[in-house]
């Protein structure tokens, strides 16, 4: 038997008890989230992407459900995690990011979906699929591309490097601190 991550299968062919399946990938193996990590920093050199996104990694784990006897659908759940490279929207330095995805999902074929108004709380979410043929790995680059945030930034402020004030900028924490000081100013008057 092959990769069973990378094996294209009917999900309907899984077996009815659960596969697991541990990752420890590297990012570049992930075709769609590699896309986004190299869009962002389309900046860099060839070499220099190769070179951030060698040390990169997905890991974590799923697990694969087939068509259960009490009638369940298959379905993948889990928890996946990468540290990859991106540019701050703050402060326009580079740094790593974290992106975490949970999977919990049901897979159905795009036609066989029968449209609900709302979903019970708890229930997986429905992953329709244009074939009921996939490769499991496909569903986890789709699942940590959608965990990407829409704006990469520090997640503390206090990370952020400041422009040199000498230099002409001002200190990217506080983009009105000068507007302040002059109402405070003004106020005083």
């Amino acid at each position: 038997m092959g990769d069973p991550l990378r094996d294209r299968q009917p999900v309907n062919n899984w077996p009815a008890e659960s596969q697991v399946i541990e990752i420890s990938e590297e990012v570049r193996g992930f075709d769609k989230l590699a896309a986004a990590v190299e869009d962002d920093l389309e900046s860099l050199d060839e070499a220099e992407l190769a070179e951030e996104l060698r040390d990169c990694r997905v890991s974590g784990r799923i697990e694969l459900r087939g068509l259960d006897t009490h009638g369940g659908r298959p379905g993948v759940t889990g928890h996946v995690e990468a540290e990859v490279p991106a540019t701050c929207q703050r402060c326009l330095e580079p740094f790593r990011m974290e992106v975490v995805a949970e999977l919990d999902y049901e897979l159905v074929e795009a036609s066989a979906v029968e449209r609900e108004t709302a979903a019970a709380d708890g229930a997986p979410e429905t992953w329709e699929l244009e074939a009921l043929a996939v490769r499991p790995i496909d569903i986890v680059d789709e699942a940590l591309l959608m965990a990407l945030p829409l704006v990469a930034k520090h997640q503390d402020t206090s990370d952020c490097v400041e422009i040199d004030a000498e230099a002409g900028g001002e200190e990217m924490t506080h983009p009105f601190a000068s507007l302040r000081a002059r109402m405070d100013e003004a106020s005083k008057d």
